[in-house]
């Protein structure tokens, strides 16, 4: 009898230990591309930054490459340019979440170069910050500090203008909102 409170106990604790193995793996499998794009520290700081900065951009900015990864919006005045802080509206949790979520992105489609955007988001942190630039009206986001694009797809993409559409209320913003 004293041998078998052992064994449902050693039964136990190896059901636990297969269920959060499998939940480790689970959850790494919902992100691991996105976080390899966005790199470790991008993905920290969209998820945790004190500081949240939506912009509308006035200007296209130059597509990224490989020899100058610069990303022009951190030398430009913001003073001429439609900006919000978002840091503590509604919905910011779910918004950051998508970008780091696998599933929010079609990776067939991954594109070497894009140079139509028209917001950016400024995830400032401790740690530094980092732009998601988004062109909503194609579907595209890219990394201030990331050579190439992504496609979003639609349902994310839909989310997104959504919620820039609360806060740039302009006839483009509009002719891109979500489907009711």
């Amino acid at each position: 009898m004293h041998n078998r409170g052992k064994l449902v106990v050693l039964s136990i604790f190896a059901v636990a230990i297969a269920m959060a193995s499998f939940a480790l793996w689970w959850n790494w499998g919902l992100g691991h591309r996105s976080l390899d794009y966005w790199g470790d520290d991008g993905s920290l700081l969209i998820r945790d930054a004190e500081s949240v900065l939506l912009v509308k951009l006035k200007q296209r900015i130059p597509s990224l490459n490989a020899k100058d990864p610069h990303f022009p919006m951190d030398s430009k005045d913001l003073n001429s340019t439609e900006k919000v802080d978002i840091s503590n509206v509604k919905g910011l949790v779910h918004a950051r979440h998508v970008f780091l979520e696998d599933a929010s992105y079609a990776w067939n489609e991954r594109l070497s170069r894009w140079d139509e955007w028209q917001y950016a988001v400024r995830f400032e942190g401790k740690k530094g910050h980092i732009w998601v630039l988004l062109d909503l009206q194609n579907e595209v986001a890219g990394s201030s500090r990331q050579y190439g694009a992504l496609r979003l797809n639609p349902k994310t993409a839909a989310g997104w203008r959504q919620f820039v559409g609360r806060y740039f209320t302009e006839d483009s913003t509009k002719s891109m909102s979500a489907p009711s």
